[in-house]
Parts: structure tokens; sequence; C-alpha cells
């Protein structure tokens, strides 16, 4: 296991979040479990562990017993896992079990090993809270299985979910098919996988069918300890292709077997009537105190397995529209996943943003279309007359005013650019074009047509105005040079006025 997923999950260890029961079930099964020391894990796997509480390397039945106590009060009370670990590590390094230890290990050889440490503590509480809940939970879909017959793999799909796990996500199947026998979950050391129960009428609501059996294959397993090979299901680690909950019931039947057996063969028979008798009190009991209400048909169960459909409906809608590139939702979709927060969401919620997302792209698209036909003196197309109908009465109200606007403004650009040409076309030196010429040498590129039009007209009156200017002078200074007897040439006399005027910034 790498570091970023050890990391992940000593923060998230969930006791009952998976499974939706009262806990008394769960405590029963715990406290019906004998002690047993065990130096390695594979001493005591499968069936063995609805029997017996063990910790492999706690050899301490005493230490044994104070942990198994804690785990106990934990489950009763609803402890989180942080505060439990910091309850039992004082007394677990108190007692020298903690960290790499050197120990006697069988046939009197010494090793060293790793005792406590916050991982294998996570590891032991995970692994009892999920065994005790769902083997709770087991009685429960047992008395419930002819109102809600069937089971719904429910896996956490996220990045720790291993993959065959998985691919069981969604599994429907009869409670008595002989799958659940060995995937019922938990399916293996920190599985947080559980069941959903749900009826025929779940599964018509939400849309499901039962599945097809999954083919995993197996694989042989050789308990090192034992020296025993046996087949475990492909994705089940190996001690975990049991059904808590029926190995549970089995050593229980086993337990009960044992105990009639040992009573004198007179009231053998009476005994077990008796025990028959108080096993059916105490579901009358249990369905009087609602625990009947925990059928296929109940809100929890249903919501949530309704969840997990709409979740895996939204996904496939997704796929299809990115598949298919539909237009305005695939785009959004894209641009919705390339964002953190997008990736954060659940299927359901990606799709419900982009769905929106993609509504105002194609609004927005749709009224370009009708602007443009509007302008055009078209017709507009349906889709582009839709999203126009779709605005409020003030919206479209203004937007055909700022239309209209910019159509008006449109036929005058339209005129003021025929006007210019007409100029540009007339000879070379004429004033107009002289006139045209100037501005445009200083004028911008973005300028409009009415801009230049307006700025030739007034290039005009300036020039007209310089030119009369430039004659009174002229005029002005023949009859100046006159009366003082200065006798100039018409060529002189007409530079001296040009100078003049250059001065004066009349050219």
């Amino acid at each position: 296991m790498n570091l970023a997923r050890q990391v992940l999950e000593f923060l998230d260890v969930p006791t009952a979040s998976s499974w939706d029961m009262p806990p008394q079930q769960a405590l029963d099964f715990f406290r019906a479990k004998g002690l047993r020391t065990t130096f390695n894990w594979q001493e005591m796997v499968g069936d063995e562990h609805a029997r017996a509480f063990t910790i492999a390397k706690m050899m301490d039945t005493d230490l044994l017993s104070t942990v198994q106590q804690s785990l106990e009060d934990a489950l009763a009370k609803g402890v989180p896992f942080k505060a439990w670990m910091d309850d039992l590590v004082p007394t677990l390094q108190a007692k020298g079990w903690w960290g790499k230890q050197l120990v006697d290990a069988p046939g009197g050889r010494q090793m060293t090993a790793q005792l406590g440490s916050p991982a294998r503590l996570q590891t032991i509480y995970r692994t009892n809270m999920q065994s005790a809940y769902a083997s709770g939970q087991w009685d429960d879909i047992q008395d419930q299985a002819e109102l809600a017959p069937f089971l719904m793999y429910d896996a956490v799909d996220d990045l720790r979910t291993r993959p065959e796990h998985r691919s069981w996500d969604g599994v429907v199947l009869p409670i008595s098919d002989p799958w659940w026998q060995t995937h019922y979950p938990p399916n293996g050391w920190n599985c947080r996988c559980s069941v959903i129960q749900l009826s025929q009428d779940d599964l018509d609501d939400m849309g499901l069918v039962v599945s097809k059996r999954p083919k995993g294959g197996t694989y042989t397993w050789t308990n090192p300890t034992t020296g025993k090979a046996e087949k475990v299901p492909a994705g089940v680690d190996p001690g975990w292709q049991t059904n808590v909950g029926e190995a549970r019931n089995k050593a229980l039947a086993k337990t009960q077997a044992e105990k009639l057996q040992s009573y004198p063969e007179a009231i053998r028979s009476s005994a077990a009537k008796g025990l028959e008798a108080a096993a059916a009190a105490g579901k009358e009991v249990a369905a009087a105190a609602g625990g009947s209400k925990r059928t296929g048909l109940a809100s929890t169960g249903l919501v949530k397995g309704a969840d997990k459909a709409a979740q895996r409906a939204a996904q496939r809608a997704i796929t299809t529209a990115l598949e298919a590139r539909t237009p305005y939702l695939a785009p959004a979709l894209r641009a919705l996943q390339a964002t953190p927060a997008g990736r954060g969401m659940v299927p359901a919620q990606q799709l419900q943003a982009a769905k929106a997302q993609a509504t105002r792209a194609e609004q927005q698209a749709g009224l370009a279309d009708y602007r443009k036909a509007y302008l055009a003196n078209k017709k507009p197309s349906a889709r582009a007359r839709a999203a126009f109908d779709a605005l409020p009465d003030d919206a479209q109200a203004a937007l055909r005013s700022t239309m209209d606007a910019k159509r008006t403004d449109s036929a005058l650009q339209d005129a003021a650019d025929a006007e210019l040409g007409d100029i540009r076309a007339l000879p070379v030196g004429s004033p107009q074009r002289a006139a045209l010429e100037a501005v445009e040498s200083w004028a911008d590129d973005l300028a409009k047509p009415t801009e230049l039009l307006a700025a030739v007209m007034v290039e005009l009156k300036s020039a007209g105005s310089r030119q009369a200017l430039a004659a009174s002078l002229q005029s002005e200074l023949r009859e100046a040079l006159a009366a003082a007897g200065v006798d100039l040439s018409e060529e002189a006399l007409q530079a001296l006025v040009a100078r003049i005027a250059a001065g004066r910034g009349l050219v």
C-alpha cells in the first residue's frame, strides 16, 4: 500500500457508515466471540473469525480482552477511530505492545516483529467494526428476504476501491444466490463495501434488473502456517471468502446443538422447543419495535439504491455525450471536468451543472442567430425564434430596441460609405477628394464611414476659410504697398502672402 493511500485510510476509517442498521445486532455478534491468541493472522481465517477474537502477535490474553472490550465500547457508543486509538495507545505502550519488538515465535525462535502502530490499529478497528455490522446486517437481510429478496453490491467508488470491487458495484442478485456466500462484504482487509437490500418494486422503480453472476475466477492460496491450499475468488483477500453473517449463524447453531446435547435426554426436546419459541418471540419484539420497517421498501435503502442507480445513469449519459460530441453539452462537460470543482462532483451533479451551462450556451447561440436574421431583414430559424420567445417581455423589448438602433446605424453607415465612394471617384485635386485624402492621412483605421464623412465636411469648410483669408490678405497687402509707394511684382507678392499665410496656420 502506498503512503498516500495509507494516509487517506488513516483519516477515513468508518464504522457503520456503510451499514444502515442499529448497532445491537453488531454488538451481539461481537460479544459472542471468544478469545484466541495467534502469532500469525493465517492461524485463524474464514469461519473461525466468526467464533473468536484475535490480534496477531498479541499473546497476552488479558491485553487481548482489553482491546476486545474497547472495541465493544466503541461499537456501542459510536466512538470514532481517532478517539478510540488515542484512548488505547497508552495501555498498549505500557504493556510493551508497541513498535518493533523482539518476540518469541513458534518453534522457540526469536524474531523482530511489528506490534502496535497507527496503521495496525486502523486495520484492527475497521476490520472488526465492518465485520460486526456486516454480520448483524445479514440477520436483518434474512428476516426480510420474503419482502425484499434481492441484494445490490455497493462499492464506495473512489481511488482506494479495488478494481474487482468496483466492477461488482451495482450487481443485483437474489439473496439466495451462492455468490453471496463468497462475496458478501467485507471482502478483504480495510474493505469498505456493503450491500443494499431491495424488493422487486424497488428494482422496477429504479430501472434495475437482476444481474448475471460475475465471473472472476479463483486463485490458489496456500496458508503458510497450516500448509493448507484453498481456492479464493479473484478480488477477495485470503481468509475473507466467507459470509460473516452466515458463519456466525453456523457458529451459533453449533453452539446451540452442543448445548442441547449437554442436557439430559428427557428435557432435550423441550429445551429445543423453548429455544425456537424464544427466537420467534425475539423477532416479534423486533418487528413491534420497528425492525420490520427495514424492508426493501424502507426509505433509507430505497434512497441509497436510487442514488446509486442515478449516479450510474448520469455517468452513462456523460460518457455518451462526450463520445457523441453532443452540441453544447459535450463542451460544457469538458470545461467542467477541467476544473477542480467539477472533478470533485459526483456524476449526477456534474451532469446537472453541465446541462445548465449547455442550456445557457444554446440560448445565447439562438439569440445571436435571431439578431443576425433580424438585422438582415430575414425570417429567423425556429431555434432562434424559440430562444427569443423564451425571454421575458421586458427583455424582448430591450433587445428589439437595441437591434432597431443597430439596424438604423447600419443604414447610415451604408449611405455614408456610398458617399465616400463617390468622393474618391472625383478628379485628383478637386476640393472634396483633397479633403478626404487629408482626413484619411490622420484618421483611425477603425473610424466609421459616418465619422469619416463628417470629418471631410469639416475639412472642406476649413479649406474654404483658409483660401478666403489668404485672398483677403493678398488684397490688403497690395493696397498697403501701393500706398507706401512700394512696387512688387505679382510673383513676389504671391510669395509674401504665402509666407504670411503659413505663419498664421492658414495653409
